[in-house]
């Protein structure tokens, strides 16, 4: 796993933190320094989950 947003978990007190697993581009929103839900996932070849036309 990789952090790919500029921001640290720890620099980032609330809002959306993008990490990569192996070309799996994982959106997560830290909510006060808690993991509270997935925002995006979206694969190497652009499929998303859950999907959405954009």
């Amino acid at each position: 796993m990789v952090r790919v947003c500029a921001q640290t978990w720890d620099e980032l007190y609330a809002g959306m933190f993008l990490v990569d697993i192996e070309g799996l581009s994982i959106t997560i929103f830290n909510d006060c320094d808690e993991l509270d839900y997935c925002e995006a996932c979206v694969s190497s070849d652009r499929r998303r989950c859950p999907y959405s036309p954009a």
